[in-house]
């Protein structure tokens, strides 16, 4: 009756905890549907890119109250971008009746929470990690469906979890301390680089001041729409790209990457030689959409969609930079057209750079083809 109701007539009537529900945040938030689940659960899952020391403090009470009743759980989350605060971790490990482990995966964006009842089993599948503002706050669209243990959906879910719970690492104190100082080595101490920054003004270093001669020659003299730049790796394309960028100045830029990860990154380096507000840089990627930025960094599979596209425009960037260009042949939907064939066809800069460390290619792709020929420096 709960499935008739939720898909066919919901004029039917059956019991409201067999009801599928859409959970949003506006009438009753997800931390209410958690809470009542986990009351009445035998044992639980959850997988979550993101937890918060906001968000598991409001599941706190609930996860001891049910410890009391001998209901243990398991919980899947992700080193992903460096979201989450060592200290989250550490937190996890106090909770006694909670299995936690680790998956160290690019793009882990799942955000499942699965309950075994005794008698059914249910689940909430959507949009909401961990964090405070989803669990109560943020408008999240989160589906909540009930089913047997013979469920086809149920048994996929289930599946899923129990791979990725084989795929990731016992949570640990050393590894908690091994993540602790990468964490701060690579996420904690940019705020830190910034300040520093501004004592002292960044200048090219030896191998980058020719490269950029090369590149303004390349624009003003061959006036060129189109250049590549052969660097090998760690030596400083990204701030070679940010140098140009400041000479050119540009009303607007679109730094595109094939990896979210790399983002926030190469928007660090950006703001550490353009300066400005923050206000003036953004990210398009699954999980933030900046399109007004200033300054725009987006992964190319975003920032390549049709309804991206028209949205922005085709004259909406000056300057474009393809970080990475040797993958602009590369087809991974098995469509004519490649995401950077469709974004570089479609966008019309003042001037489009492409960047990479390997030209030459085994799958046939020209690279250099992609870039009108015109090979600006190569370090």
């Amino acid at each position: 009756q709960g499935i008739n109701f939720g898909f066919i007539d919901n004029s039917i009537q059956s019991l409201s905890r067999y009801q599928p529900a859409l959970i949003t945040n506006q009438n009753g938030t997800v931390l209410e549907t958690l809470e009542n689940e986990l009351r009445s659960a035998t044992s639980f899952t959850i997988a979550v890119a993101f937890v918060t020391s906001g968000g598991l403090l409001d599941l706190k009470s609930t996860l001891a109250d049910i410890a009391n009743h001998g209901v243990r759980g398991k919980l899947v989350t992700s080193t992903y971008l460096g979201f989450n605060n060592p200290n989250v971790f550490e937190d996890l490990l106090q909770i006694p009746n909670l299995d936690v482990r680790v998956l160290d995966q690019d793009g882990f964006h799942t955000k499942a929470y699965y309950f075994n009842h005794d008698d059914y089993q249910s689940m909430v599948i959507g949009s909401s990690n961990l964090t405070q503002n989803a669990l109560k706050k943020n408008f999240e669209w989160n589906l909540r469906i009930t089913s047997t243990d013979r469920g086809e959906i149920v048994c996929n879910v289930k599946s899923e979890l129990d791979n990725l719970w084989q795929q990731a690492i016992p949570l640990t104190k050393s590894w908690i301390d091994e993540y602790r100082s990468d964490w701060q080595l690579n996420y904690q101490t940019t705020s830190k680089k910034k300040r520093a920054n501004k004592l002292g003004k960044i200048i090219p270093n030896q191998m980058q001041e020719p490269a950029l001669q090369a590149l303004k020659h390349l624009r003003d003299v061959q006036h060129a729409k189109k250049g590549l730049v052969v660097a090998a790796t760690g030596t400083g394309k990204t701030y070679l790209a940010a140098f140009d960028v400041q000479q050119f100045q540009p009303k607007r830029l679109l730094f595109v990457v094939h990896r979210e990860q790399i983002l926030r990154k190469a928007m660090s380096s950006f703001q550490e030689i353009l300066g400005g507000p923050d206000s003036d840089y953004g990210i398009l990627s699954g999980n933030q959409k900046d399109l007004n930025a200033r300054y725009l960094f987006a992964t190319v599979n975003m920032v390549s969609k049709k309804s991206v596209c028209e949205q922005l425009g085709a004259d909406a960037f000056d300057y474009i930079i393809i970080d990475e260009a040797h993958r602009v042949g590369q087809n991974n939907l098995g469509e004519k057209e490649t995401m950077y064939q469709r974004l570089m066809n479609f966008y019309k800069p003042q001037f489009m750079l492409g960047m990479t460390a390997t030209p030459e290619r085994t799958d046939g792709t020209n690279v250099y083809e992609y870039f009108d020929y015109n090979l600006a420096y190569e370090i």
